[in-house]
């Protein structure tokens, strides 16, 4: 004769066993999924440091760019001047300002 209870001890045990795998794969699961963003993050972000170096390298440093404005400017300015079409060279070049009577 078995007690009637003894039968409801035996299967508590293989329950909570069933469940402790289930919750195992799960966490399992989870874990698996952290791990491949994570490779997947550093990937990302080695392809971020390779695009910043090229930008680096890439860059015109400042005084650089200072120095090209100023030798153009200086170059616009001391341009020589064209005479006015049927101007002889002769006659002085006068200078017109627009929007003035000549």
């Amino acid at each position: 004769m078995t007690p009637t209870g003894s039968t409801h001890v035996g299967e508590q045990p293989a329950e909570s066993c069933g469940e402790i795998r289930t919750g195992l794969a799960e966490v399992d699961g989870a874990l698996a999924l952290f791990v491949q963003r994570g490779d997947q993050l550093s990937k990302d972000i080695g392809e971020l440091k390779h695009d910043v170096e090229v930008l680096k390298r890439n860059r015109r440093p400042l005084p650089v760019l200072g120095a090209v404005a100023g030798l153009g400017s200086l170059g616009v300015t001391v341009r020589p001047r064209r005479p006015r079409a049927g101007a002889s060279d002769t006659e002085p070049a006068r200078a017109v300002r627009p929007g003035l009577p000549e």
